[in-house]
């Protein structure tokens, strides 16, 4: 019996029970792969990585002649490669496995966990902040060149 952070006694299960056979036939009967890609199209994925690119491009010639500024956005773009690529390289392991399972798309709608979805929602709620940011950073460039 083992005790949680509000001093509740929990149970632990027996760990010889899960070494039999019989349980071990139930355990691989019910995995099932990982779906990593949320089971969204490459279309919503290479909008946002289009929109973050284009805003820090944006915003480096926004502040082209400020070193401060450059670094930042540069460090910045940095964590948006790190993101980015690290999502790859997660998504890449076992990508075969994945193309048996069913598609999250069910007659038109994505099935989320707060109910089913169209594709319009879905572009709404995932990549209207970074196509705003995006148009953000072009309009600074514009803003700055009006203004020098």
């Amino acid at each position: 019996m083992f005790l949680d952070e509000n001093n509740l006694a929990a149970q632990s299960h027996d760990m010889e029970q899960d070494l039999h056979p019989e349980n071990m036939v139930a355990l691989e009967a019910s995995t099932q792969h990982e779906a990593r890609t949320f089971g969204l199209p490459g279309s919503v994925w290479s909008i946002m990585l289009t929109s973050y690119a284009i805003f820090f491009v944006a915003l480096a010639i926004a502040t082209g002649h400020d070193l401060g500024a450059i670094f930042v956005v540069t460090v910045s773009g940095l964590f948006a490669i790190m993101y980015f690529g690290t999502t790859f390289v997660l998504n890449s392991i076992g990508a075969a496995g994945r193309k048996e399972l069913e598609s999250e798309w069910v007659k038109g709608k994505f099935q989320s966990l707060n109910g089913p979805m169209s594709f319009g929602e879905i572009f709404g709620q995932m990549l209207i902040l970074p196509i705003l940011f995006a148009i953000f950073a072009v309009a600074v460039i514009f803003i700055r060149s009006a203004v020098m």
